[in-house]
Parts: C-alpha cells; structure tokens; sequence
C-alpha cells in the first residue's frame, strides 16, 4: 500500500518522460549529482562490484536519489531498486520517507529502524574508495594519523573556511567569531577573500587545508546522523575542526569527540573564542590537541562492517 506522502506526491506531480536506459553493467542511475559521470559515481562502482555475477541483461539494477523527480523510480522496471541520499531529507517533501515503499533498499544517514533501510552515511564514499577491506580501511586510518603527526607544522595559516553557502547563518556567526581573533581565509563562493584555493592549489581543498590549523566546517543543517565529508577533510588535512551538526556528536563510534571543537550557539562564542586564541598562541597546548588520536580505537571495524553490510544487502537484493 502506498505510503499518504506518495499517494499525495502523485496527484500533485505531472507525469514526466522517462526512458529505462541502464549502462553496460546494468545498472540504471537516475536522480544522481548533476556534472558527475556515471561511472565515476562511487555507489554505481560500489554497487558493480557487489553485483558482479548478479547484474545481467534480466536482472537489473536502479541507483536513485533526490535529484530530480520521485516519479521516475517509480517508473524503473529495474528488478531491484536501491535509493541514497547524502542530503538532509527534510528540505526534499518527496524523499522524507526514504522511498522505502518503492525500492528494495533505502541508504542514508538517518538512524531508522525499517527492514528496507540501512544508515550509510554519505562521508564513507569521500573517505574510502568501493573495494576497500578492513585491513585497507585501518591501513587508510592510521595513515591520516601518520600524516598528521608527521606533517605537524606551528607556522600555520590561522583558519579557513570553504563552503558555497549559509542557509541557517552559523557559518557566518562562526567565521565573525574566529575573526576576533585573525583573519580567517574564505575560499569558497561564500564571503569569499582569496584566490589562493585555485591559483595555487589548482583546486585541491585538502593541500590548501594542510596549510592551516583550523578549519570551520559545520554541516549546512543540524540533523542527528547527518555527517558529510566536511569534518573528515578537516582531520585528513590535519587541521583541528570547528564543527556545528549532529548534534554535535559526529560520528560517535568513528571520530575521538575531544579532538574537535564544537560551536553551541551564539552564548557559547566567547568560549569558543577563547579556546581557540588559547591554542593559536600556545604551541604546548596546541600541539598536544594536534597529536591526540582523532580515530576510535574501533573505527575500522565498525566503518568495515557498515561496508560489508551494505556490499551484502545489495547482493541479496539482486539474487532472485
């Protein structure tokens, strides 16, 4: 039986074209990032992998999202369906149940309890490539934490900041705070000051990082589960997050909380202020915060699992 949201999605939507066009490996991928090829997708190269002696011209598979129009999955003849969303699912009315009606599996970062859905967080796909194992995935870890240490600089750049936008205004309040402090290097669209990020990175966000000892990086909304790439590049490129999501609890089983700096709210900025001039002006205190494990003892096994979960969930929806 249709959930009320589809039945209401239906009436309110006007039939669109669709043309069921799966790739050489049979896989249908609708609904995805504009811009990004196909088989570049980390879920349709995850996905090929898991189905492999699976996938055939008779037993195919669709990977959706929230891009564009609910309609058209609906629409797929795909033998098995699979949806993710990296995005906040309540700013898209048409996707807040997940499409759990209408595919055999539902990834996303929401902590749900359904027998078609599985938490999956978006950060897994910028973090580790599809074919990683544990062994890879601690191998990747530890080397982040080498990386660090070895790297440790105290002549850094103060704090940067690279987002295209500030949709609930906390960026901004986080950037203005820090700024009582030093300047802070803005390289993206929004409150840009520099052009350092491409004329002498050549866009590469994680080497212009690594020249700086802050990063402000909070998720563009504040939803239990919702974790991006955004705080994981900050601790590849070594730098000490500023963080604002989730409740301010990212990660709970993956990330060491008391390696990152969290902004509250608006009462809590002096604070936050205050420890951050701490540690840009004492390099003892500084170093010390940069040289903590920024990994659970644990975060390997526990990503690992989620992997091979998902990589087994996948498999079985294609076995008929």
């Amino acid at each position: 039986m249709l959930s009320k949201l589809t039945a209401l999605f239906r009436k309110q939507v006007k039939p669109v074209p669709y043309e069921f066009r799966p790739t050489p490996a049979h896989i249908e991928v609708l609904n995805f990032w504009a811009g990004e090829a196909t088989e570049d997708l980390w879920l349709y190269r995850f996905a090929a992998r898991q189905g492999k002696g699976l996938l055939a011209p008779d037993n195919t598979l669709s990977l959706s999202s929230v891009f564009g129009n609910r309609e058209i999955i609906m629409k797929s003849p795909a033998n098995a369906k699979v949806f993710f969303t990296g995005e906040n699912v309540s700013k898209y009315a048409a996707y807040e149940d997940h499409c759990l009606d209408i595919v055999n599996l539902s990834l996303g970062f929401d902590y749900l309890d359904h027998p078609r859905y599985m938490r999956f967080p978006l950060w897994i796909q910028n973090v580790f490539q599809p074919g990683y194992d544990l062994t890879s995935i601690r191998e990747t870890l530890e080397q982040i934490t080498t990386d660090t240490r070895n790297g440790y600089r105290w002549n850094k750049n103060f704090c940067s900041l690279i987002c295209r936008f500030d949709e609930g205004g906390q960026r901004t309040l986080m950037m203005n705070a820090m700024r009582r402090i030093e300047p802070v290097d803005s390289a993206g669209a929004y409150l840009n000051n520099t052009t350092a990020l491409k004329d002498q990175y050549n866009d590469d966000k994680l080497a212009f990082l690594k020249d700086y000892q802050f990063n402000i990086c909070p998720e563009n909304s504040d939803r239990n589960g919702y974790v991006t790439e955004k705080i994981f590049h900050a601790i590849i490129a070594g730098c000490i997050p500023i963080y604002w999501g989730s409740n301010n609890h990212p990660e709970p089983e993956v990330l060491n909380q008391d390696a990152i700096l969290f902004y509250e709210n608006e009462a809590q900025l002096p604070a936050l202020v205050k420890q951050v001039s701490d540690l840009r002006t004492n390099e003892k205190r500084y170093r010390e915060f940069v040289m903590q494990d920024r990994f659970k003892p644990h975060a390997a096994e526990y990503i690992a699992d989620m992997v091979n979960e998902a990589g087994q969930r996948i498999r079985k929806c294609l076995e008929r």
